[in-house]
């Protein structure tokens, strides 16, 4: 599987199956901005209505799929993934989001994903959200090992997916695939 960084967001994000991260609020209650705010301008509003409304709260690993999407949205379905509120964040919980989006996309058939975990555009600042590029790639390769695994034991089908993609802004994208090659390099991988 290739996994790659780059500098898009939910929106322009050139994958079957786009992910994004959301908190149930923002750090200091601001507005969405940066990735978020262009998805949620893509769907007229609707993500932010959604929660506010509790139909999609963004507890932690809640999820919700958009299929039905703008064509502005170059992916063919959106996942939500809920982040629970910013105050408890931690890089697990980044971990726990890629997992989630890496089991999704195999069992909606993808063949490529991936994540703008939208943990800037909520507030949290560079310093705090240093070490989750390790996490979220200890997510991808652990869930894809799980898949894997399942598919040798006859449990189910071989993983679908053959792209991932780390999606970040484009100020960020030096730093991001710096710190994700960096990781990758530091990931024991099965020797299977």
């Amino acid at each position: 599987m290739v996994i790659d960084v780059a500098a898009w967001d939910a929106v322009g994000a050139m994958v079957e199956l786009s992910c994004a991260g959301m908190f149930t609020h923002e750090v200091g209650d601001a507005p969405l901005v940066g990735g978020l705010l262009d998805l949620d301008t893509a769907l007229d509003g609707r993500l932010r209505t959604l929660r506010a409304e509790r139909s999609f709260r963004a507890e932690r690993m809640e999820t919700v799929m958009l299929r039905t999407l703008p064509t502005v949205i170059r992916a063919e379905a959106v996942l939500m993934i809920g982040l629970g509120s910013p105050d408890d964040w931690t890089p697990d919980v980044m971990e726990q989001a890629t997992r989630v989006a890496v089991r999704e996309a195999n069992r909606v058939g993808a063949e490529s994903a991936g994540i703008a975990p939208g943990m800037l555009d909520s507030g949290l600042t560079p310093d705090r959200t240093g070490s989750a590029g390790s996490a979220m790639l200890r997510g991808v390769v652990g869930a894809i090992d799980a898949e894997m695994r399942l598919a040798e034991l006859g449990l189910a089908l071989q993983p679908s997916m053959k792209s991932w993609t780390f999606g970040t802004g484009a100020a960020h994208l030096d730093d991001a695939t710096s710190r994700f090659r960096a990781a990758l390099q530091s990931i024991e991988l099965p020797t299977s």
